[in-house]
């Protein structure tokens, strides 16, 4: 599989996971792969506190800490949520034919507003 430009994966284990409606419990298995062949699995392996913290690691792709301003309500990887106060701005306005409101370019009193962008 690949994803972008820079990496190339491979298929190298895989996790199973068995369960019931009270209890779950999760194999790990090496992936063998031939060519002209079927995809095997070895046999299973008990998951370590190591393994899942090691996968945990490699999944979130080396997130480092940040401090946010006060005003930032919500951050995700592709999305930010902010909310601005009470204030005065200058707003521009044009009626359904695209020709100017008389308000166009006034400052005029905004309420507090929360803004959002996502990819």
């Amino acid at each position: 599989m690949s994803i972008g430009e820079n990496h190339r994966f491979e298929l190298r284990e895989a996790l199973l996971v068995y369960g019931d409606r009270q209890k779950s419990f999760v194999t790990r298995h090496d992936v063998a792969l031939q060519k002209d062949a079927p995809l095997t699995l070895g046999p299973a392996q008990p998951l370590t506190v190591a393994f899942v913290e090691s996968l945990v690691r490699s999944l979130s792709g080396g997130l480092v800490a940040e401090v946010l301003p006060e005003n930032i309500l919500a951050k995700g990887d592709r999305m930010i949520v902010w909310w601005t106060p009470v204030r005065r701005r200058q707003m521009f306005y044009q009626n359904s034919e695209g020709k100017a409101s008389e308000l166009n370019g006034r400052v005029l009193p905004q309420p507090p507003l929360v803004w959002r962008v996502a990819a």
